[in-house]
């Protein structure tokens, strides 16, 4: 009706599912707002003022273009949610300040789109696939992300032949899979970046040849990055540096470092190494090694390739534990934390040589140093040059845990006098030992025997082994009451001695001097009991008699007489056996100790088993 068609002019939105012709609208000068559900249709939008556009959440594949009669004037564009695959410049209004494109399938933008894009306030672009490409567009420096929350999205970014000068950390996408940054004008990577594309080694690839890449040691953590993923490129950095004429080991990083006195740096630290690879040559001056952190046991022969243009040798945490010989034009050296624990007297004068004439500073802290009588020219040599020793202070001597500059000879190198009292006292002890072994040889070999002790030494080899019995038991009819404890001492405890005495072993009716001559032939021992009953007695005394003669023709000491104290002189005997008795020892019966003095001088039965046994054992 006519009402409702002019109630209609008044309307600023509507909603429109499927298709329409805009044409319908160009009588309704309010509408402001035009909400689409399907395609746009290639038709002029007849909008006069500000105008919004919303097309959020249909099927669009593209825009209208910018040649539409009223679309051009569009200043809020949101079409989020759509299948948009690309944007051109000639599809976005002239003078938009919002635009949302998020969630679509947008890929990349061209160098215009870009340049149109940073000047609107609120641009809208998460949820899109970017592969940015920012080739030949003169960049200083990575524009910074803040207007994009969609940033960390990005996952290819091409940025070849710009002037990018500087690639901070914060300005890289954290999932990216490949960036070119190939023909910029970098110099080199910070330290954060190298580790952030390391940690992506097997995801990230990273394009960086064509840049003026300076080879400064500042730079080392970038250097090493660039040898191991682009080796030509590092090749090119370094003969473009033209700080040396030869190629850098397979397993080092050479580089420059301008606030050395001889700048060219060879770095193969914490490499796991076992030998000092060939050098190459500085063009200019010497050369710095640092060779730390490595397994190095020795270093390699003077005439090693470059090793005699080295100036400054880093050589600490390996495992070198001697020195034979070091470059010739060293200034400084490094030698801490290894496992030596000398240095050559040729080594130490090769030093104070090269202290004297070139103020060489020295590092040997860390090492197991000896400290003994023999190295104390070490000692001197460490306490006289403590000022070109940086770590002097804090060398410890292995056998004391002292440092070694508290030391002094006197600590480790006793005086002389010290040495001959020390000699004489040790003489004294020894002639005192050997003189309290003639003294008591007898007690000591005695306590030996007892207690089974070296019996080779202690016991006595018998020459009479195939005698009957061990001893003859001498004593008078008078004194038979004594007999009752030498046969329980000696045949009934552990020894087991076989004796002999009339009491038991005569047969009646033979002749005394016949029974006495026998037992004496028939034994290795006499054992005479002498008391005062005794030398009374007229049988004592030709037994008596009879056991010395028997001894004496046999050659050894088979008498043994054990004195009773109710013997007061042998006055009673003749001048043959008083001499005897005068002139030879005798086993008194009150002495202390009297068993083991009277067991250990019966036949060594202990041997005697011995060397039964070791005869028996190859029998068997």
């Amino acid at each position: 009706s006519e009402v409702l068609r002019a109630t209609l002019c008044y309307l600023k939105l509507v909603k429109i599912n499927g298709f329409v012709n805009l044409k319908h609208f160009d009588r309704y000068i309010k509408l402001k707002i035009i909400e689409f559900n399907s395609q746009v249709q290639p038709l002029p939008i007849p909008i006069n003022g500000s105008t919004a556009l919303l097309l959020k959440g249909n099927n669009l594949t593209q825009l209208p273009h910018i040649s539409f009669p009223g679309y051009s004037v569009v200043n809020v564009l949101d079409v989020s949610y759509n299948k948009l695959t690309t944007l051109g410049i000639s599809y976005l209004p002239y003078d938009l300040e919002y635009l949302d494109v998020r969630f679509n399938n947008l890929h990349t933008l061209s160098k215009d789109v870009i340049h149109y894009l940073i000047k609107i306030p609120f641009f809208y672009q998460f949820g899109n696939k970017w592969r940015p490409i920012c080739e030949d567009m003169n960049l200083i420096t990575i524009p910074n992300p803040t207007f994009s929350k969609g940033h960390d999205s990005i996952k290819y970014l091409y940025m070849a032949n710009n002037s990018i000068v500087e690639l901070p950390l914060q300005l890289i996408p954290k999932n990216i899979l490949i960036m070119d940054l190939r023909n910029n004008l970098l110099s080199s990577l910070d330290d954060d970046v190298v580790e952030f594309l390391r940690n992506r080694k097997n995801v990230t690839l990273v394009h960086l040849s064509g840049n003026p890449w300076e080879c400064k040691c500042g730079a080392l953590s970038f250097l090493s990055f660039l040898r191991e993923h682009e080796p030509l490129e590092y090749e090119r950095v370094l003969e473009f540096s033209n700080i040396t004429t030869g190629k850098c080991p397979k397993s080092c990083i050479c580089c420059e470092e301008k606030s050395l006195p001889d700048p060219f740096v060879i770095d193969c630290s914490g490499r796991g190494l076992k030998d000092i690879p060939p050098l190459p040559l500085p063009l200019v001056g010497l050369t710095t090694l640092f060779f730390n952190e490595n397994e190095l046991e020795m270093l390699p022969n003077i005439s090693h390739p470059g090793i005699e243009n080295v100036a400054r040798l880093f050589l600490d945490n390996n495992k070198l534990t001697f020195i034979e010989q070091l470059p010739k034009k060293l200034t400084y050296l490094d030698l801490s934390h290894n496992n030596i624990s000398v240095l050559k007297e040729d080594i130490r004068n090769f030093l104070v040589k090269r202290i004297r004439s070139s103020q060489m500073m020295v590092r040997l802290s860390g090492n197991p140093w000896s400290c003994t009588c023999e190295e104390r020219d070490f000692l001197k040599f460490v306490k006289g040059h403590g000022r070109n020793i940086i770590d002097s202070a804090v060398m410890i001597c292995e056998e004391s845990g002292y440092p070694l500059l508290e030391v002094e000879e006197s600590d480790i190198c006793p005086s002389a006098l010290i040495y001959y009292a020390s000699f004489t006292a040790s003489f004294m002890m020894i002639i005192l030992g050997i003189n309290l072994l003639v003294i008591f040889r007898q007690p000591i070999l005695i306590w030996f025997y007892e207690h089974e002790i070296c019996l080779s030494m202690a016991a006595r080899q018998e020459l009479d082994l195939g005698k009957k019995f061990d001893a003859f038991l001498s004593f008078t009819h008078k004194d038979e009451n004594l007999v009752e404890e030498f046969v329980e001492r000696l045949e009934n405890r552990s020894h087991k001695f076989r004796l002999c005495f009339y009491l038991r072993d005569w047969l009646v009716g033979e002749s005394i001097p016949e029974c006495i001559n026998r037992s004496v032939k028939d034994s290795r021992r006499i054992i005479i009991l002498m008391t005062n009953k005794f030398l009374k007695s007229t049988w004592g005394r030709l037994e008596f008699r009879l056991a010395l003669h028997a001894s004496e023709k046999d050659r050894c000491k088979r008498l043994i007489v054990v004195l009773y104290p109710d013997v007061e002189n042998f006055d009673e005997l003749d001048s043959e056996l008083r001499a005897y008795m005068v002139l030879n020892t005798y086993l008194a019966r009150d002495s202390p100790n009297f068993w083991n003095k009277l067991i250990y001088s019966m036949p060594h039965e202990k041997l005697r088993r011995q060397l039964l046994h070791e005869l028996e054992e190859p029998r068997l």
